[in-house]
């Protein structure tokens, strides 16, 4: 499943060289549902950009899907072709090209990564194996190094979670219950964190006659001028909360677990249990049975709760 591509120049010379193993294909059919993918990190001896494709596990580490070393000589060819060396605009537009980043979609399943901690995933990869007297040998086996370290802290935790249970911090708690069977060890933390911010933090100051929309806001009302609206069809099971939280990240927020509260629900709704987080998610998605048809329902439900880069993916199919 190793695959690689080159491309040279009319003299052969390499231009773009493009690497990708069998595991990190297989991490990609698992968690390629969000690639981060990064272009501005240049330090090697040839001058080459180093280009990481990478990605976030069920247990919140990186994982590699695979890695390009680019030549940056389109920018430069657009220019000399339209001979637009004196345009102002394009050269102040290149100069600031570390700063370009795509527009968010409020909606678009993004597992909570912000624009600037792309960058800082791509350059714990890059930052590791080049250096300014680096050759590519140098630099493929430093990213050697680098995935082993990853691959071994995700057995780790894929072995953890697997001999051990998690103990709620509300022993009680039969929402905390249902995660902690579910989720994997960090993501159980960070859900656990938004429970405890609803039952200590939150407060419910409205509720619509027909029990379907609510208003949240913090008990001490520190941030008053900012609740938040939650909906809620309690026929459908379905909720939905302005700071959408579930629709980037797959989880559910403090908000919408202070109304599930306010209700008296002794369980959330199964389909907000999101199968990318669940502590056999790899087991589950290399099986095989759920990769075309349970996946495809849970990362791209009819309301449009998680949204699937389509052009990445296929532009990473292609590259492999």
């Amino acid at each position: 499943m190793f695959a690689w591509d080159v491309q040279y120049d009319d003299q052969d010379r390499l231009l773009n060289f493009f690497w990708v193993d069998g595991r990190s294909r297989i991490d990609y059919e698992c968690f390629g549902d969000v690639l981060i993918f990064y272009t501005s990190y240049r330090l090697n001896k040839y001058n080459f950009v180093c280009a990481p494709f990478v990605g976030v596990n069920n247990h919140w580490q990186n994982v590699l899907f695979g890695l390009a070393f680019l030549l940056e000589e389109a920018w430069d060819e657009m220019i000399k072709k339209g001979n637009l060396h004196n345009h102002e605009w394009l050269q102040d537009l290149y100069k600031i090209r570390r700063k370009w980043s795509t527009a968010f979609n409020k909606d678009s399943f993004c597992i909570g990564i912000l624009s600037t901690q792309r960058s800082e995933y791509a350059n714990n990869v890059c930052h590791g194996i080049s250096k300014p007297t680096s050759s590519l040998t140098d630099c493929f086996l430093g990213l050697e190094k680098i995935l082993m370290n990853w691959r071994r802290n995700e057995q780790d935790e894929d072995y953890k979670c697997s001999q051990s249970e998690i103990v709620p911090v509300i022993k009680n708690s039969s929402i905390l219950k249902q995660a902690a069977r579910f989720y994997s060890r960090k993501i159980y933390s960070i859900f656990e964190e938004e429970f405890i911010k609803a039952v200590g933090e939150m407060s419910i100051d409205f509720v619509s006659t027909d029990s379907s929309k609510y208003i949240v806001n913090y008990i001490e009302k520190k941030n008053q001028n900012h609740p938040w609206v939650v909906y809620f069809d309690a026929t459908e099971g379905n909720i939905q909360c302005s700071c959408k939280k579930y629709e980037t990240m797959g989880l559910l927020c403090s908000h919408c677990l202070r109304v599930f509260k306010q209700l008296d629900m002794a369980k959330f709704p199964e389909k907000y249990l999101l199968l990318r987080w669940s502590a056999r998610a790899r087991q589950v998605f290399y099986s095989g049975y759920l990769l075309n048809s349970q996946r495809s329902n849970n990362f791209q439900s009819g309301r449009g709760f998680i949204f699937r880069n389509q052009v990445s993916r296929f532009a990473y199919q292609m590259s492999t």
